[in-house]
């Protein structure tokens, strides 16, 4: 049978951000922590009354998701401030003082562990799916 939980493996990558030698450890992250950062990712309020909507407030929440997916994926790295102290990048003040080409390039490694394409849509054929794959979770006997 076929794996299907997340790997508790860690990967080493080298930051191009961070010469010479700067690094970060992360470990995937799993789905309920991949649904939670997505809805942690917007925050909307509808205030209305009997005759409809009077105001919708729409919150951007990149700066928390952010965070989140650092305290989650980080496992190690070497990454210091001015004075030689390694940063604490799930304290928000640690956090704000990264450079902003080293927080990028930690962010899209992150990204790149959790998406997932099919090779099918990268084909181009338009269906976001694998051929035989049954989305709706009922085996179709």
């Amino acid at each position: 049978m076929p794996r299907a939980t997340t790997s508790t493996d860690t990967i080493r990558h080298d930051l191009e951000s961070a010469p010479p030698d700067g690094f970060v450890e992360l470990k995937p992250m799993d789905y309920g922590s991949y649904l939670k950062r997505r809805d942690m990712a917007m925050k909307m309020g509808v205030t209305g009354s009997a005759k409809g909507v009077e105001k919708i407030d729409l919150d951007m929440l990149q700066t928390e998701v952010t965070m989140f997916e650092f305290r989650i994926c980080i496992v190690k790295h070497n990454l210091e401030d001015p004075n030689g102290r390694n940063l604490n990048l799930s304290n928000a003040t640690d956090f704000h003082m990264l450079d902003p080409k080293v927080g990028q390039e930690i962010s899209a490694l992150i990204d790149a562990m959790t998406q997932w394409e099919s090779s099918k849509s990268a084909e181009g054929d338009g269906e976001g799916t694998p051929e035989g794959h049954n989305v709706s979770g009922d085996s179709g006997d």
